[in-house]
């Protein structure tokens, strides 16, 4: 009887798109969104979801710890940053090209201090991931 429904169909669809929505965001292949994406984690002091745009291997500096990590490694370091400095905004300053990528710059304010925030990214298999992450005290 639900199928006879006249908003049967647009339920579907809604349910369908609301459900896809933050895989399109987050896979999309513009690299203004992953950008703004990035950013909204940060924000919301998301450890998980910043590493989820991290390659197979990352370039990070998290105040005086830096290297190559792996995403678990990169999930770690980030985890520990963020539970030692609770978050109160990301303020996102710049975003622009170089000639590999993309890149931002932003300040994250916390209630242990403020911290300057660079990411670059790359399109790898016509999927931006970020390539090197790096939080610095200002």
């Amino acid at each position: 009887m639900l199928r006879k429904h006249p908003l049967y169909f647009f339920l579907l669809v809604s349910i369908l798109v609301s459900a896809a929505a933050p895989v399109a965001i987050r896979f999309s292949g513009t690299s203004l969104d992953v950008m703004d994406a990035i950013a909204q984690e940060l924000q919301n002091g998301h450890a998980e979801g910043v590493t989820a745009y991290f390659g197979e291997s990352t370039e990070v500096a998290v105040l005086d710890k830096g290297g190559s990590y792996s995403r678990e490694q990169a999930l770690a370091v980030l985890q520990n940053f963020f539970a030692q400095n609770k978050v109160i905004a990301f303020y996102l300053l710049e975003k622009g090209k170089n000639m590999d990528g993309r890149f931002c710059i932003g300040t994250l304010n916390c209630r242990s201090g403020n911290f300057r925030v660079y990411y670059s990214l790359r399109a790898k298999n016509n999927i931006f991931v970020i390539e090197t992450f790096n939080i610095e005290k200002q």
